[in-house]
């Protein structure tokens, strides 16, 4: 929650890590710097650490930082409307991270790639790409990239009107977010549980969901 203390240290670590030769070291500092830039709110300044990064890592051949990269860079597009830029970096990454056998990360480029499909109307290309980031995830125990695909696939069917499936998917949200231990992210999950439930005339389940 300090983000400018942290900001400090990581510029002194990207130098560190930049004068021993270490790129690997040198992307990693530079992905949290980023982070740490964007949570002051100066995205463009963050936008070109991570095309640092990028370039870094292209040039010393790590695909995985390369895609990381990516996905932070998609994030950006994303957010500033770029919306078939955001889908090819995902696509991108996806590629890079499935040919190096990282599935987590694989699992979270799914993710991403979904949110910016379902923003543009691709509905039923965003429920493949959760479907693959639930699997994934489960697949290499991944719990936190697969509640957030279940979280994900029960707002995209909530959004086509089918609250019935949505619950199923929040549901498991809920579940794998308590099996986690991270309470706070369970709030989302959880309130959108109460919502579906309220629609489908479950009041007393949906009570008792906010209340929780």
């Amino acid at each position: 929650g300090y983000a400018r203390q942290a900001e400090e240290v990581l510029r002194l670590a990207v130098d560190a890590a930049w004068d021993r030769g270490d790129t690997a070291q040198t992307c990693r500092a530079l992905q949290i710097l980023a982070a740490a830039v964007v949570s002051q709110g100066r995205m463009a300044e963050a936008r070109s650490i991570t095309e640092r990064m990028l370039a870094l890592a292209q040039a010393s051949g790590d695909r995985v930082r390369e895609a990381r990269a990516r996905l932070d860079l998609g994030r950006d597009a994303w957010i500033h409307g770029r919306s078939d830029e955001a889908i090819e970096q995902c696509r991108r990454a996806i590629e890079l991270l499935h040919e190096a056998g990282e599935r987590s990360g694989e699992a979270w480029a799914h993710n991403g790639l979904g949110i910016a499909l379902s923003g543009l109307g691709r509905y039923d290309e965003a429920r493949k790409s959760f479907l693959a980031s639930e699997q994934l995830a489960e697949q290499c125990g991944d719990l936190t990239a697969q509640l957030m695909a279940e979280n994900n696939l029960g707002a995209l069917e909530y959004m086509l009107g089918d609250p019935v499936r949505a619950v199923a998917h929040f549901r498991e949200s809920v579940r794998l977010n308590r099996k986690v231990g991270d309470i706070r992210e369970t709030i989302t999950p959880g309130a959108n549980l109460a919502l579906c439930n309220a629609d489908l005339g479950r009041f007393h389940e949906a009570a008792d969901s906010l209340e929780a």
